[in-house]
């Protein structure tokens, strides 16, 4: 699923809308430089506040020459422009349904950059990427033997069990500096332990099912169950201040210049620059035409990459990983046979003090 990600990133490098609707008349330090626009965004690396005209044509001001009052307004939006959290999503996946144009293309690649989902990804990737990728899953599935591959999936299992049956042992565990954190602590364990599950029940620990991966069946069928346990941790984080996780904050927005057949070609204005950027209809999806360019070659990249596992040296590579995966679930053990706190805490200084040896032994290799 290594190329689902590469597409990921390539996709979401372009969109995300997010600001102020109302129009502000913003000022120099002489008074002499006036601008009515709305507040777009702020560029930390340049320094200049970046406004969006009437027109739809972004100004970028350095935040220095603004008068003291315009300053302090920009700090005000820059704050209140913060991005939501990952909470509150409902789970959504974009869908643009059979040969979409180029104007659902891009406002669906806007909504996606805000939570990155898989799915989404998915839904925008055409038929033929999307057969490249099964196979190059079906490839990685093949190129692992069966004992690492159950070894991996036994370390996945043991962890499982770990949260799920040690639970009141890792809340009360020595290294809990606070009582007020056990409450949370539990929370997040709850929520922990059906996620890791629903992943050991799909195909990605199946081996058989990877080998014959089908990207539209399990995203379909599997993958929602997943993404409804992740958004599930993701708001106990939140609601119990463990963690925020917030979506992505970069700021682009498209400006379609013209269609021509399959080709396309629309501004993508950013913080820090405005560029054109041309999209291909592919299939029955439209995609940034370097990304079609570039993905003939990531993909012959990792089906080289998968294919050398299965040479004499890359199996000694896996032999190398399994020892390490092995290792790993020794380490498990003694914490899932603990029977008493005490027993749990001196399981767990132990495993403590032999990560640096394990980490140092790792980069030895």
């Amino acid at each position: 699923m290594r190329l689902v990600f590469l597409c990921t990133v390539a996709i979401i490098a372009n969109s995300l809308i997010s600001y102020s609707t109302i129009a502000e008349t913003w000022v120099d330090e002489s008074g002499r430089f006036r601008v009515e626009a709305e507040f777009f965004g702020y560029d930390l690396e340049g320094g200049k506040l970046v406004l969006k005209k009437n027109d739809g044509n972004l100004v970028r001001v350095p935040i220095e020459k603004l008068s003291n009052e315009s300053k302090s307004e920009a700090k005000r939006l820059w704050l209140a422009d913060m991005p939501e959290p990952v909470s509150s999503w409902d789970g959504t996946t974009i869908s643009v349904g059979d040969n979409p144009t180029i104007e659902q293309t891009l406002a669906a690649i806007t909504e996606l950059s805000k939570t990155a989902d898989p799915g989404g990804v998915w839904e925008l990737m055409p038929a033929s990427f999307r057969r490249d990728a099964d196979e190059v899953a079906s490839l990685f599935a093949k190129s692992v033997d069966d004992q690492t591959w159950n070894h991996a999936v036994e370390v996945i299992e043991k962890l499982h069990r770990l949260v799920g049956e040690k639970s009141e042992f890792i809340i009360n565990s020595s290294f809990q500096t606070s009582s007020k954190e056990k409450p949370a602590i539990a929370e997040v364990l709850k929520s922990v332990t059906p996620l890791i599950r629903e992943v050991l029940d799909s195909d990605l620990c199946d081996q058989d099912a990877m080998k014959s991966f089908d990207g539209n069946r399990f995203f379909q069928s599997q993958y929602p169950q997943i993404k409804r346990r992740v958004l599930e941790a993701l708001r106990v984080y939140e609601e119990t201040g463990t963690h925020s996780f917030r979506q992505a904050d970069r700021k682009f927005f498209y400006t379609l210049i013209s269609v021509e057949g399959d080709t396309a070609t629309v501004k993508m204005s950013a913080l820090q620059e405005d560029k054109e950027q041309t999209f291909r209809r592919i299939d029955d999806r439209w995609l940034p035409a370097d990304l079609i360019d570039q993905w003939p070659d990531q993909t012959a990249k990792a089906r080289t990459i998968l294919e050398s596992l299965q040479t004499p040296e890359g199996k000694q590579s896996i032999a190398k990983v399994r020892q390490f995966i092995a290792m790993a679930s020794g380490m498990l053990d003694p914490l899932l046979n603990a029977n008493t706190q005490a027993e749990f805490d001196q399981a767990s200084s132990s495993l403590v003090a032999m990560v640096p040896m394990v980490m140092g032994a790792i980069k030895s290799k």
